[in-house]
């Protein structure tokens, strides 16, 4: 599959390099979890909020474009609770990613400006930070402050997702570039036995193209 990869990429960039278009974007994203262990239906966990930032290098391979890129991708969020004067707790978890999509896409021109277009492809999706903090305190007495590395091997996370999607998008005067698309991770987020964990993405962006 490596060999494979390198292989699209090598001929794509010797293929269209003098028609390639460079990009820089940023966008909005929301996560979710499907959690099923056994037999049971699949529970999904409350969205996560996020942004990405990365490039892009389109080249034009006949009809189609294809897309290689970069980009890394954080979501936080944070959750507090109170039981009275007693004792209060606040959790945080913190996730960030490194990707490399590899999208292909086709278009067509609406006016001078405007081109319309949809993508799909696959991205490699890597974890590098995914920590939960928690901190706490019992009858203003007693204070809790700690920070799980969910990465560690003792809480079976897996660090590798393929998410694969597709959208749609808009570029403008051959300057600016909107797109809006869909990702679904197709391995297990987890090792623990019998559970499964699959994450969803929701993702609206703007590239700015050079």
């Amino acid at each position: 599959m490596k060999r494979i990869l390198i292989t699209i990429i090598a001929v794509a960039l010797a293929a269209g390099t003098s028609f390639a278009q460079a990009s820089v974007g940023v966008g909005y994203l929301n996560s979710t979890k499907s959690t099923k262990i056994g037999d049971n239906t699949p529970e999904k966990s409350d969205p996560v909020n996020g942004f990405y930032a990365g490039v892009g290098y389109t080249i034009p391979l006949g009809p189609v474009n294809f897309t290689p890129g970069f980009y890394a991708s954080a979501f936080t969020k944070s959750n507090g609770k109170s039981f009275g004067e007693l004792a209060k707790a606040n959790g945080k978890s913190t996730q960030i990613y490194m990707n490399i999509p590899l999208e292909f896409s086709y278009g067509i021109d609406l006016t001078r400006e405007l081109r319309a277009f949809v993508f799909a492809g696959p991205t490699v999706n890597v974890g590098i930070v995914n920590t939960f903090e928690a901190k706490g305190s019992i009858a203003g007495l007693i204070d809790v402050n700690k920070k799980l590395n969910l990465y560690e091997d003792k809480y079976k996370n897996n660090r590798l997702d393929i998410l694969v999607g597709g959208g749609v998008g808009i570029d403008y005067n051959k300057m600016i570039r909107f797109t809006a698309g869909y990702n679904y991770g197709l391995l297990n987020g987890t090792k623990i036995e019998k559970m499964t964990i699959k994450r969803a993405e929701i993702n609206a962006g703007v590239s700015f193209l050079f």
